[in-house]
């Protein structure tokens, strides 16, 4: 019987002869899928910081927009950037390859990223729908 634990160790070990990125559920590849995820994730920053613009002025910063080619603790992956998206309450973070740095001028660039808050993906959702 297949189990999904053994799946994922044999296109592990296989990667020389798969490209994970081409594995697909027969509409979306999980490349493709990533992208979109970049993608939306961009949206959202980028909606976010033109908000601020627009009330800024009458209230407090509901939201803050950075990004970094550096963690907080100074480590680093090569060739992604973290952009980071904050309230006071809570931050959303993702990892996006470098490709996508000069498409995100809407996110002010920082040495350091902002502390990671230790959230989880499961977090992220729920702050997703906060917004």
């Amino acid at each position: 019987m297949l189990t999904t634990k053994w799946i994922n160790v044999e296109i592990k070990d296989s990667k020389w002869l798969i490209d994970t990125n081409d594995i697909s559920d027969s509409y979306h590849t999980f490349w493709e899928l990533y992208k979109h995820r970049i993608h939306n994730f961009m949206a959202v920053c980028k909606l976010s910081m033109e908000l601020e613009q627009v009330v800024s002025e009458r209230r407090d910063r509901w939201f803050d927009c950075i990004k970094s080619k550096k963690h907080d603790d100074w480590s680093t992956w090569e060739w992604w950037f973290i952009m980071q998206l904050e309230t006071k309450e809570w931050q959303i973070s993702y990892h996006l390859p470098e490709e996508y740095w000069d498409k995100c001028p809407f996110a002010e660039e920082k040495e350091l990223a902002n502390k990671w808050d230790k959230h989880t993906s499961d977090d992220v959702l729920d702050r997703l729908l906060k917004i």
